[in-house]
């Protein structure tokens, strides 16, 4: 019992250094700072598609019911979760190549 406790146990100590070795060569971005960026880029990208001022693509953010564009807010969520996607792939190839 003691060895089966032992092998749990250093199994868990290998799995935090694991995640501690991971967190420290990547930190946790801040996801607000990084969505609040990607609709800044949704959000130009959608004002020069439809060929609108800031102004007036302001005012149609004003006067939505959600005070922004389902559009613009549905883009820059797909960015946030294709960003996620890439960011995990580029820590598994670095992993399996150290």
């Amino acid at each position: 019992m003691t060895d089966s406790f032992m092998h749990k146990h250093q199994a868990s100590l290998d799995s935090q250094r694991e995640e501690d070795e991971i967190n420290w060569l990547f930190p946790q971005p801040d996801n607000d700072e990084i969505l609040e960026r990607l609709y800044d880029e949704a959000w130009e990208d959608y004002r020069k598609e439809h060929n609108l001022t800031d102004d007036e693509l302001y005012e149609l953010e004003q006067n939505s019911d959600t005070g922004v564009i389902p559009e613009i807010e549905e883009e820059a969520q797909k960015r946030f979760e294709e960003y996620g996607t890439l960011l995990w792939l580029k820590i598994y190839l670095i992993l399996e190549f150290v």
